[in-house]
């Protein structure tokens, strides 16, 4: 298992972790499967692996130090990779993932704000971003996440005669151009 820390380092954690309890007991590192996790926006998922540092003696259970920033960063890149349009509380898992405003958004897809707001409201109709946008947003988020726009063609897709098409480089107001080069 690589969660980016040395044993040593996981010793130490555990230690400070169970600075409150009584338990002495050594740590030891355990994977489980179907674990709900919680999100903010999104709610409950399974995850079908987590792995945890764990104390027999006492039954106390962490998770692995970097196995909840993976997690998020593994969501982050489905939801950007998947051909489907991302519903209100995708939207707004991505959006507040990146530490962004519903203004930002809104900046870089070049309409009001308060349209931006209508697509992650719950409290008005179902409005559904239109497929051009959603593409936008879907190009912009992989730039941060570091994905290829070649990748996102593969996995959506697009044939060499569609990707032939695309312009160059897609202008996202408020953002740098995305070189698809």
């Amino acid at each position: 298992m690589n969660v980016g820390t040395t044993s040593q380092s996981l010793e130490v954690l555990y230690k400070d972790m169970h600075r409150e309890l009584p338990c002495k007991g050594k740590w030891k590192q355990i994977v489980r499967k179907n674990i709900p996790y919680s999100l903010d926006t999104l709610g409950i998922v399974f995850l079908k692996k987590a792995f945890f540092i764990s104390c027999p003696k006492c039954g106390a259970m962490y998770f692995a130090p970097g196995f909840e920033q993976a997690v998020t960063t593994k969501l982050a890149e489905h939801l950007v990779l998947d051909r489907y349009i991302l519903e209100k509380a995708q939207l707004r898992y991505l959006r507040t993932l990146f530490g962004l405003t519903q203004k930002d958004i809104a900046q870089a897809l070049d309409i009001d704000v308060k349209e931006y707001n209508k697509f992650e409201s719950t409290k008005v109709a179902t409005r559904i971003m239109n497929p051009d946008k959603q593409v936008r947003l879907k190009l912009y988020y992989a730039s941060k996440l570091g994905l290829s726009v070649d990748k996102l063609m593969e996995l959506w897709n697009i044939s060499d005669q569609e990707s032939a098409k695309i312009p160059d480089s897609i202008s996202i107001s408020g953002f740098a151009d995305l070189k698809l080069a």
